[in-house]
């Protein structure tokens, strides 16, 4: 009966975590995740290689993951 507290709790940590991260950082989680772009059309705009990309996300995912669960 109070699935919604817990999905409301789950996205405003979510958003709270989104808030610490760099400009950077959040816009690319965004557009992966939020605009459900590819790595392809993602790194075209940015004029990034692929694996560059892929290491940006994978660090973004690292630093978002931290503050979801508050490692010091």
């Amino acid at each position: 009966p109070y699935d919604w507290v817990v999905a409301l709790e789950s996205l405003t940590e979510l958003s709270a975590a989104l808030d610490r991260m760099s400009p950077e950082d959040r816009a690319l989680l965004e557009e992966k995740y939020l605009g459900d772009r590819s790595y392809q059309q993602i790194a075209a705009a940015r004029g990034l290689s692929i694996k560059s990309l892929e290491y940006r996300l994978q660090r973004a995912r690292q630093t978002i993951r931290k503050f979801l669960i508050r490692e010091p």
